[in-house]
């Protein structure tokens, strides 16, 4: 369990280091004036990175979750897509985690860390239908639909980010045909026919940090998909709740093996994914 820690730890380590958390913070608190911008520690940081792979492990780890991958490391695939988005969409900010007015997107519209565009209070997530992992369709059955949530719900329990993220990745996959740098279009600007930019950042990341990491992944995802079922996992976390939750070093990876997601790739990179 710990390599798959270590393995999430290293990459939001690698990208934002919780000491620039704290000066990303400072700069925030002297430029925002309509809204209160909290200053984390980086120990704080740490320790909050640590409750983000906890809680993501849980979701996407949870047998009744499906992945957005197939195959034997198909969960694992997932959580670097997630995180990936995460890194984009909220730069691990403490106030997009929690949900402060200065970590709020579109207009306040979009909420926590994957921004899930629930809109403003009453406003929901859209409806699904769990049947067949789709937005609702006429002639549908009820007892299918799953209701939508508030944004505040989603900053409440970062677990419900999580799951509704994940629903959305998997119909973003599924929609925007065979192209792997567009299929996050729909996740990025609801359509298929937007958002190729944005999509084509966050995949090349997630493929970048997935092929550059396969010496970090020690596990096997059955493992770990059994333990979570057995609830042997969420015992484990509580008997080691007074220390770190990694017994093992953080890995630095090369900040140039990751740091493409906001740069398009140069001419002699581009057939890693287009």
């Amino acid at each position: 369990m710990n390599g798959l820690f270590a393995w999430i730890m290293a990459f939001m380590m690698t990208m934002i280091p919780p000491a620039e958390q704290s000066r990303r913070d400072q700069v925030r608190m002297s430029k925002t004036k309509d809204a209160i911008v909290l200053f984390e520690t980086p120990e704080e940081s740490y320790q909050r990175y640590e409750s983000i792979a906890k809680d993501l492990v849980e979701v996407v780890y949870d047998p009744n979750n499906k992945p957005v991958f197939d195959g034997p490391d198909g969960r694992a695939h997932t959580v670097a897509v997630m995180l990936s988005i995460m890194f984009h969409e909220s730069g691990f900010r403490r106030d997009v985690d929690y949900g402060d007015l200065s970590g709020r997107g579109d207009s306040g519209h979009s909420w926590c860390m994957m921004q899930i565009k629930a809109g403003k209070a009453p406003s929901k997530t859209r409806t699904w239908n769990v049947k067949y992992d789709r937005p609702p369709q006429f002639g549908d059955n009820p007892e299918d639909i799953e209701k939508g949530v508030t944004g505040q719900a989603l900053v409440d329990n970062r677990k419900l980010c999580f799951y509704e993220g994940l629903k959305m990745i998997r119909w973003s996959y599924s929609r925007c045909g065979s192209n792997p740098g567009g299929k996050l279009k729909v996740y990025a600007s609801g359509s298929c026919g937007r958002g190729g930019e944005a999509s084509r950042r966050r995949v090349f990341l997630a493929e970048r940090f997935w092929k550059k990491s396969t010496d970090l992944r020690t596990w096997n995802d059955e493992d770990i998909v059994r333990t979570v079922r057995r609830s042997v996992f969420e015992k484990r976390l509580i008997a080691m709740s007074e220390g770190s939750l990694i017994s093992q070093p953080i890995q630095q990876l090369s900040i140039n093996d990751l740091r493409f997601g906001w740069q398009k790739p140069e001419p002699q990179n581009t057939n890693i994914l287009w």
